[in-house]
């Protein structure tokens, strides 16, 4: 009995419920993201605001349609539709940042009918081109289109044929919207029409991820998404996460990056950093910007791993996510070396699909410089956040203001004392749930064998206990030998 007190004189019965034995299962987690990304001034709500979203559309109008916060929104809803919490945390451009602009530039006098296929961050746009008409008239129709589709990064003016793009976000966001004309097959200019994209301002200074930081509050977020890939922002984040991942805070997550670049640009770029609390999925060639195929990622990342934290997102599609031309997608050699240099790599499939290949941290190194996969994979990460997560929970299920005791001792069945061999009994029931319901670990009776449970000799309150887990493994590489005969 823990709740009827014992000084009762009036009768009869009293009767309690104990919860302590009903939730003798795994715990349930649903995983809680946090999305950072710029705002426009068309935005409600003022920056460093969190909010929580549960679709993008809140977030094109607390963050501005066409910002990098509501583009980040679409990708993650359409990988991570209400599965998961999202708070979204927004911030103005930088003081001194300088938006990135660029220009479609029409030539042409004699134009023939026809329609120009105009894709701009992936979003395709036909434009129809009347017989003989100008390239004022055609500039005019391709701002017309632009403007129609407010989920867009960029604003457009037209003078004399020359549209001219704004990103709507300064600082490097701008850089990275990819436009391309006849990007498909069988698409053509139309006769007597040619048409030039140009870089004209190149944008600069993106915002300090310490302004967010400073006002974010304990929440717990499992998954974090980030658009600045440069490495100052990303160590400010990584050394966040490794405080939050000590054994006090106990607030495991990890942040969700992506960059483009060549293939030895990216080994770079993966070489400059060693955490295992980052993933950044590389995309180059991809239409999309790059911090779209992070949330893109980051969504479906969520989705997954609250469901099965032990299971692989091989070959598990990124929804939203446009394929890079067969000129830009990378050599296989390309893509296993990144996956020795911290990037986690993408295959494009036969029906134009892009599936996750390997999702790896971009840890590499352990304290000594010495190459080591102890939280290469972002399976590994996901395991032990769950994993702790559930024994913290069993403890204050079973043993809540539990006296604690020597074993071998006949105590009194009616209170909570718990001894050594109780605890140890408690966590050995837990570890063959998650074996054998889970799936997340593996060998019980290893697990049983190395169990060491002991009362502090120092502190006659605390227990210290020492487990080893055998995190389950994935099936990512099968060598097969033919041995064939003629």
């Amino acid at each position: 009995m823990t709740t009827i007190p014992t000084a009762i004189r009036m009768p009869l019965t009293y009767f309690e419920n104990d919860p302590s034995n009903a939730l003798d299962a795994p715990s349930l987690l649903r995983y809680t993201g946090l999305l950072m990304g710029q705002k426009t001034t068309a935005g409600t709500v003022a920056e460093l605001t969190k909010f929580s979203a549960s679709n993008a559309d809140e977030v094109s109008l607390k963050a501005g349609a066409g910002s990098q916060a509501h583009r980040m929104a679409i990708q993650w809803f359409k990988n991570n539709p209400g599965y998961s919490n999202l708070d979204v945390i927004t911030i103005d451009d930088a003081g001194a940042s300088t938006a990135g602009t660029f220009t479609i530039t029409l030539v042409g006098s004699t134009i023939l009918a026809g329609t120009l296929s105009l894709k701009v961050n992936g979003v395709l746009m036909d434009i129809t081109v009347l017989d003989a008409a100008t390239i004022t008239e055609i500039g005019d129709d391709i701002v017309t289109a632009i403007t129609a589709k407010t989920e867009l990064p960029v604003t457009a003016v037209n003078v004399a044929g020359t549209v001219t793009l704004t990103a709507k976000n300064k600082g490097t966001a701008g850089n990275k919207i990819d436009t391309r004309i006849n990007d498909d097959a069988g698409q053509v200019t139309p006769g007597g029409l040619t048409v030039t994209i140009a870089a004209v301002v190149t944008g600069a200074t993106d915002p300090d991820v310490d302004e967010i930081l400073a006002v974010l509050n304990k929440i717990w977020y499992q998954v974090w998404i980030m658009p600045w890939n440069d490495t100052t922002n990303r160590g400010k984040i990584e050394d966040e996460l490794a405080i939050r991942f000590g054994p006090t805070k106990m607030a495991d997550g990890v942040l969700f990056i992506s960059k483009r670049g060549t293939p030895a640009e990216l080994v770079t770029y993966g070489n400059a950093g060693n955490s295992p609390h980052t993933i950044c999925l590389h995309s180059t060639g991809v239409p999309e910007s790059p911090e779209e195929v992070a949330a893109a990622v980051a969504g479906l990342g969520a989705f997954k791993f609250q469901q099965d934290p032990a299971r692989a997102l091989q070959f598990d599609e990124l929804l939203g996510i446009s394929p890079p031309s067969d000129a830009d997608q990378f050599e296989w050699a390309d893509n296993n070396n990144l996956l020795y240099n911290g990037i986690s790599t993408f295959e494009v499939q036969s029906d134009g699909s892009v599936n996750i290949a390997r999702l790896i941290t971009m840890y590499q190194k352990n304290d000594s410089d010495i190459a080591d996969v102890a939280y290469l994979n972002a399976t590994t990460m996901f395991s032990l956040l769950y994993i702790r997560y559930d024994s913290r929970v069993l403890v204050k299920t079973k043993f809540p203001n539990a006296k604690l005791a020597d074993d071998g001792q006949d105590l009194p069945s009616n209170q909570s004392i718990a001894t050594p061999n109780s605890i140890k009994g408690a966590f050995v029931n837990r570890y063959k749930q998650w074996v054998e319901v889970l799936g997340i670990t593996e060998n019980l009776d290893d697990f049983k064998s190395s169990l060491d449970v002991v009362r502090n000799v120092s502190d006659r309150d605390r227990v210290d206990l020492v487990m080893s887990t055998d995190l389950m493994n994935q099936l990512r590489v099968l060598g097969i030998t033919n041995l064939f005969r003629l």
